[in-house]
């Protein structure tokens, strides 16, 4: 019966979406008078892989390319204005980025006596971004990122730019989905202008980031992604939109403020690109008690008083134990504690925790390291800060609160003054 509706079916092919392989497929499967689950038992392709590639989830595979393209009528149909490929990259590698290098520096770091290795070692090679990304992807993880308060913010990003164009600076983007969001909900708004600009340290994270970018915008927004580091910012600001008709709006969502070592400098130093009118979005941190009251930090904050769920904690411990493990020659054995930094936030009133992992190695010897930090932000004082270095506090919206752990958190939006 459908082999015969699909074939009975008059009248002229709809106008397709250039570009977007699932809108189009969707287009055509409707104009023939198709359900999804029709069409998947004549393409012979599973009714779950067909709904996710008509809703930009997934790319089709070229085994599901190949089944479509067998059915005479729906080929006949797409001619060749229908794109059967996946979305094609834009990747742009800066002069002076040296990948090969800082994987060195983690091997020169881990054979020391011990210290700090440096944040951005924990996504570098395959197996850490393969980790993290386990991570990201737990029930748990998605469930907090969940609240971020992406479509109030796409809201007052409209009303700030207007009709103006507006390039996305998605900054240590990680797996792309909350900027990714953050673009869709924009679309969801009405800004049509739109460019995605995917700026990750980590070429596996990178990599990943485009592909659910393109995917998920089915070729309504162009994605650049560079490889770099953020803290060099002002060396990829000429490839990061350069129109003084056009809007820029820098992300740092999802934990990168934990990233900076200094704050104030960064937002004093790294933007000097940036317009009159150009805007800033911070996922911050907010802090459970005053820095200035240690004792009342270590009771409330739930990294500091063992109240963090056991499952986030040991996926934490099993990810950043990773390049240790790896890289740090005979590792016995591996174990964490929590303390609060005052030195590496430079708000007032603002700590920091940090990830310490005291290494036993089979020789019997020990050594320390600082692997990792989040960073907690007094807002208001945060807000008076970022005024003083130029950026203008626009609105600010609280969330998170997932099931079994209170994190507070808000989502602010600057501009540039």
């Amino acid at each position: 019966m459908d082999q015969q509706h699909l074939d009975s079916t008059a009248g002229a092919p709809p106008p397709l979406v250039n570009g977007n392989f699932g809108a189009q497929l969707k287009l055509l499967r409707e104009h023939q008078g198709l359900s999804r689950g029709a069409l998947a038992r004549l393409a012979k392709v599973g009714p779950t892989t067909l709904r996710g590639i008509e809703q930009g989830l997934r790319d089709p595979s070229p085994a599901t390319l190949a089944k479509l393209r067998r059915l005479p009528e729906l080929a006949a149909l797409v001619g060749p204005s229908l794109s059967l490929s996946v979305p094609s990259l834009n990747c742009w590698l800066p002069p002076g980025f040296q990948p090969v290098h800082m994987m060195q520096e983690v091997e020169l770091t881990l054979g020391a006596a011990g210290g700090r290795l440096e944040q951005s070692f924990a996504y570098l090679d395959l197996k850490s971004a393969a980790t993290y990304l386990k991570l990201t992807n737990s029930k748990e993880y998605e469930k907090a990122r969940r609240g971020l308060p992406a479509e109030r913010a796409a809201i007052a990003i409209r009303h700030v730019t207007g009709t103006a164009g507006l390039d996305v600076l998605a900054l240590g983007c990680g797996d792309g989905k909350l900027e990714t969001r953050m673009v869709q909900e924009l679309l969801a708004g009405e800004v049509q202008d739109l460019r995605l600009f995917l700026l990750d340290i980590s070429q596996p994270l990178l990599t990943e980031a485009n592909q659910y970018a393109t995917t998920a915008l089915g070729g309504r927004v162009p994605v650049v992604n560079i490889q770099g580091n953020f803290h060099h910012l002002p060396r990829y600001m000429h490839q990061l939109g350069d129109s003084p008709e056009r809007r820029r709006i820098a992300l740092m969502i999802g934990g990168t403020m934990g990233n900076l070592d200094n704050e104030q400098q960064f937002f004093r130093d790294s933007f000097v690109g940036f317009r009159t009118g150009d805007l800033l979005l911070l996922d911050l941190s907010q802090i459970y008690a005053p820095a200035d009251h240690p004792d009342e930090v270590k009771l409330r904050d739930p990294r500091l008083n063992g109240k963090m769920p056991r499952s986030w904690v040991e996926a934490d411990e099993e990810w950043l134990a990773g390049p240790i493990r790896r890289y740090g020659g005979a590792v016995g054995s591996v174990k964490w504690h929590y303390e609060m930094d005052r030195t590496t936030c430079t708000i007032p009133g603002s700590y920091a925790v940090e990830f310490r992992a005291t290494v036993s190695y089979h020789d019997g010897s020990q050594k320390e390291f600082a692997t990792f930090r989040v960073k907690r932000h007094d807002i208001g004082q945060l807000a008076q800060t970022m005024r003083q270095l130029g950026w203008k506090p626009i609105d600010g919206w609280s969330y998170g609160e997932p099931e079994g752990v209170h994190l507070p958190r808000v989502l602010y939006m600057f501009q540039r003054a």
